[in-house]
């Protein structure tokens, strides 16, 4: 059986942007990380709490999804993804759950 790692992150959005930052979530960022070789679990949007969930994956382990996720950060794909973006994250959260059924 292949191993594959999933990294959940939640977001929660500053006031007053949330409507900007799931556009261009959804059509920057996204299309970026996934042209770059990540898989998309799904996404989901709780505007009423200013939170945004989603989670991509890869094959293999954690200590894998780490590398090529700092390659990620170094990539000139990120660089033009976040070209020109404000920073409209007030807190993060990133996690590597493991599955229960």
């Amino acid at each position: 059986m292949t191993t594959r790692t999933v990294q959940l992150r939640q977001y929660r959005i500053h006031d007053g942007e949330f409507q900007n930052f799931v556009e261009w979530f959804r059509d920057i960022l996204l299309p970026a990380k996934v042209g770059y070789g990540y898989h998309l679990e799904f996404a989901y949007a709780d505007e009423e709490n200013s939170l945004i969930t989603w989670a991509v994956s890869l094959e293999g382990d954690v200590a894998g999804f780490e590398q090529f996720d700092e390659h990620w950060m170094a990539s000139t794909d990120r660089a033009d993804a976040f070209e020109g973006v404000p920073q409209r994250i007030a807190e993060k959260w990133i996690t590597y759950p493991t599955p229960v059924a």
